[in-house]
């Protein structure tokens, strides 16, 4: 079973909104038309972190440098890719203070912001990020 290695992020605004991207409608993508998180794979000889730094500033024009960001967990599951099973093992990040309007979108249909209180169960959200945001979700409702 083939496994994909890969960063995606949490962006939060400083009205502790979500900032996720409406997914392009391409057939050949994971999760077409649905909401899901920023991120990709991972390139040869490149950390978790180097990923999401470069995936963020092709998707968004965001450096990360400039944003407290910190890694909030690594998961690994089975999925599907493309309709076909398959392992993921995705670094997940946090970066806080992200500012909507100052993003330029390079990737996805739209930027979509979405509340903490909403309902990730959501059919419109990827399977991915709802799996991901609930158990960031649970984890600052503990703390």
């Amino acid at each position: 079973m083939k496994t994909i290695t890969g960063s995606a992020a949490i962006l939060i605004t400083n009205n502790n909104e979500l900032v996720l991207q409406l997914r392009d409608s391409n057939p050949l993508i994971d999760n077409p038309k649905k909401i899901g998180l920023f991120g990709g794979a991972i390139e040869v000889n490149e950390s978790f972190e180097d990923c999401i730094k470069r995936e963020l500033i092709e998707e968004l024009e965001l450096d990360i440098s400039k944003h407290t960001h910190q890694h909030f967990r690594t998961l690994k599951f089975t999925t599907e890719h493309k309709g076909i099973p398959c392992k993921k093992h995705i670094a997940i990040y946090v970066v806080t203070n992200v500012v909507p309007e100052l993003l330029t979108l390079h990737e996805g249909q739209e930027i979509i912001t979405l509340s903490f209180s909403d309902d990730f169960s959501n059919p419109a959200i990827s399977p991915t990020a709802r799996q991901v945001l609930e158990k960031y979700r649970n984890s600052t409702m503990m703390e």
